[in-house]
């Protein structure tokens, strides 16, 4: 249910003029790489040296200190097999908002070990405002982090819960790929220790 009032919330107004420089940061990197103009990317690359070479091609690794190339290679796929087009930039921004979407659902699903708590979280989130605009418009990098961060999340807690190191790795490379991605990514897990902290106080060390 949250799914589909999320889609109707964002597909329906896609092509709502407007575009702005947040939607379409990475998009001039990826037209260089898809058309094979590595000369190119130097107009992007604004950290220098920040790219390495593989099979002879070069690989950009990040934009400046704070923003890296990751939704470029993330976006560039669904830019090859469907072309440029606000479509395609706003679309790539609500398939990650989607992925935020079901993570989250299935985060709060697994943390209270109630259905309809994970149902009410569906649907605030997918009514809230706030999440459907900043989604759509991928406005600062929202679509990404929320992505990153649901998923990191979501392993995170299947570690805690289930003692498996290798959700625990996965949820820290989730982690490890936001901050990458932006550094403002920083507030998540600063966020999370004083709240564990809070939640399970002298238990957390053991």
């Amino acid at each position: 249910c949250g799914v589909v009032i999320f889609l109707c919330a964002t597909l329906t107004n896609i092509e709502l003029p407007g575009i702005q420089y947040d939607e379409v940061y990475y998009v001039p990197p990826a037209a260089a790489l898809l058309k094979n103009h590595p000369a190119g990317l130097d107009d992007y690359v604004m950290l220098d040296p920040s790219v390495i070479h593989l099979f002879g091609r070069p690989v950009p690794l990040m934009f400046n200190y704070y923003t890296s190339f990751f939704r470029t290679y993330l976006t560039l796929p669904a830019f090859a097999v469907f072309g440029i087009s606000v479509e395609t930039i706003r679309g790539s921004s609500i398939a990650l908002g989607l992925v935020a979407l079901i993570f989250f659902i299935a985060f709060a699903r697994r943390l209270t070990r109630d259905a309809s708590v994970a149902f009410a979280c569906s649907l605030l989130l997918a009514l809230d405002a706030s999440f459907i605009a900043y989604v759509r418009n991928d406005f600062a990098v929202v679509a990404t982090m929320m992505a990153l961060k649901a998923v990191a999340l979501w392993t995170l807690l299947r570690w805690w819960q289930e003692a498996d190191a290798r959700f625990f790795y996965l949820g820290s490379f989730f982690i490890g790929l936001g901050i990458t991605d932006r550094a403002s990514f920083l507030w998540i897990p600063m966020a999370m220790l004083p709240a564990m902290l809070v939640i399970y106080g002298k238990e957390l060390p053991t």
